[in-house]
């Protein structure tokens, strides 16, 4: 994955990471981004603190990344990148097993690393975030609805009335609702998946035709009562 490019920023050519040397401090930028926005979210990503920690001249970073928005720009494509390339590797078979499988994998990744999590999330709902993050955030998310409804299309499985848009767009909404509420911790840990789950779906389930439809009501039914018995624990 590249730096912003020039395309993208409207700046210069020379921001670009090219050189062998240039892309090892690119990579050790990105490595201390991430650290910082784990450990004291967006508020403590300030270029000084991240040119001292990767031990490089602020210019430079201002050179590859054009702002400190950049940088956090950057650290949420990877990031969600990394977990794409994951999805994609391991055949990504899509079946309702599979989707629960998938969520059970997100959310093992989230607990791994949870403040690093936590802190885009907050990017996520700030009024402030950069347009370009938002989307890279909603794309994996909105790819796993197309490639799942892609594959109930192929077998029969969809009401054609209804555009598979706007199921996707939902999903991705209910999504990040659930992300929400984990992140103001007014969700356990252990509900995420099945919440998750749940709200995946509850947003499919009106574009599919039976008997598919009646088997993502009954596992959105299904998680909803698991989230149910854990948070009453």
């Amino acid at each position: 994955m590249n730096a912003i490019t020039s395309e993208e920023t409207g700046t210069s050519p020379r921001t670009r990471y090219d050189s062998p040397r240039m892309a090892e401090r690119r990579v050790r930028i990105l490595k201390f981004a991430h650290q910082i926005l784990a450990e004291g979210g967006v508020e403590a990503m300030t270029i000084n603190r991240l040119s001292e920690l990767a031990e490089v001249a602020p210019s430079t970073i201002y050179r590859g990344f054009e702002s400190k928005e950049g940088v956090i720009y950057q650290s949420i494509v990877e990031h969600m990148d990394g977990i794409a390339d994951h999805l994609d590797g391991v055949g990504r078979p899509a079946t309702f097993d599979a989707v629960e499988a998938e969520y059970d994998w997100i959310v093992t990744e989230l607990h791994r690393d949870p403040e690093y999590a936590r802190a885009i999330m907050q990017l996520y709902f700030s009024p402030t975030i950069d347009a370009r993050a938002r989307l890279s955030m909603r794309s994996v998310a909105i790819g796993r609805v197309e490639h799942f409804l892609g594959a109930m299309q192929d077998a029969g499985q969809l009401d054609p009335r209804i555009d598979p848009a706007i199921a996707c767009e939902r999903q991705v909404d209910l999504e990040y609702s659930v992300f929400l509420n984990w992140m103001q911790r007014s969700l356990k840990d252990e509900s995420v998946a099945d919440a998750l789950k749940s709200a995946f779906f509850l947003a499919v389930a009106p574009i599919l035709a039976e008997p598919a439809r009646t088997e993502a009501l009954e596992r959105a039914d299904a998680a909803a009562k698991r989230v149910a018995a854990t948070e009453a624990d």
